[in-house]
């Protein structure tokens, strides 16, 4: 399960028809952040990419393990 995030909020999302919203926890510095908004283009793997590269360096986990792998390679 920790191997890969799943993909059925970009299903979801896709089928409704509105923007994923994406925000970050900095556990560190205690704070929350909105990173933006994707519009799912239903290409599953184009759509991560966009997700993960808003992610990157945005966010501070308190434990790395509980989160996905492609997450983990993102600290």
């Amino acid at each position: 399960m920790l191997g890969r995030l799943r993909q059925g909020f970009i299903i979801l999302q896709l089928a409704a028809g509105v923007p994923i919203v994406m925000f970050a926890l900095n556990y560190q510095d205690k704070t929350l952040g909105c990173l933006g908004f994707i519009q799912p283009s239903g290409n599953y793997e184009q759509d991560l990419e966009k997700i993960l590269s808003c992610y990157r360096g945005q966010f501070s986990p308190k434990n790395k393990q509980w989160l996905s792998e492609p997450l983990r390679k993102l600290l």
